[in-house]
């Protein structure tokens, strides 16, 4: 009898092995499994995976304040990649972290807008999350319809944030010069348009 039960565990064991194995094929989304053409404002890309085009050296960036950024990743829309390397020697870039239930990242988010649309020939500014793509769009159109559109909003998955940067409070605010080096860390709102903050990004050469 009990060799009629081993059979049968390993029968179904059999079983359900190969439904997970064919399950898993057929759901493999087209991001993990193909090969990407990225035509970026400076370059055209083939990428595996696009999400995964942070530089190697970049790592936690509270120990590596001298790493370049090299980041791209697409807008909330999906109608064009943003590319940190064509910004280089061009713009600072001002790279915010925040979330849709963060009370003070809202709060930031006109004067992210502010700085964005006021400076946008010296200063890049996007503000990124790691909530559903989904709630992020409607949260905006239902509380946020006068954004400038020089703020660059997108979203990432949070494995993907914490495999590059450390896992701070909300908001968070990583300000780079114009070659692409970690200048200036922020944690907590602040007031983006306000006169000495903006002078102390554009004095970052």
């Amino acid at each position: 009898m009990f060799f009629y039960f081993k059979i049968l565990f390993l029968l179904i064991f059999f079983i359900a092995f190969i439904y997970i194995f064919f399950y898993t094929e057929k759901n493999k989304t087209p991001l993990a499994n193909s090969s990407f053409q990225i035509q970026t404002p400076c370059r055209k890309l083939t990428q595996q995976n696009p999400l995964k085009t942070f530089s190697n050296r970049v790592e936690k960036l509270n120990h590596l304040m001298d790493s370049k950024l090299d980041w791209i990743l697409p807008d909330l829309q999906q109608k064009e990649w943003i590319d940190f390397y064509c910004l280089r020697n061009k713009k600072r870039i001002v790279l915010n972290f925040w979330a849709t239930w963060c009370t003070p990242c809202i709060k930031e988010l006109p004067s992210l807008s502010k700085l964005a649309k006021s400076y946008k020939n010296d200063i890049f500014v996007i503000a990124v999350s790691t909530e559903d793509k989904k709630k992020v769009q409607n949260f905006l159109t239902r509380s946020f319809k006068e954004l400038s559109s020089e703020l660059k909003i997108t979203v990432i998955k949070e494995d993907e944030k914490l495999k590059y940067f450390p896992k701070d409070s909300l908001p968070a605010t990583y300000i780079f010069n114009k070659q692409g080096f970690l200048k200036i860390k922020v944690l907590g709102e602040k007031d983006w348009s306000n006169k000495k903050i903006v002078q102390q990004i554009l004095e970052l050469n």
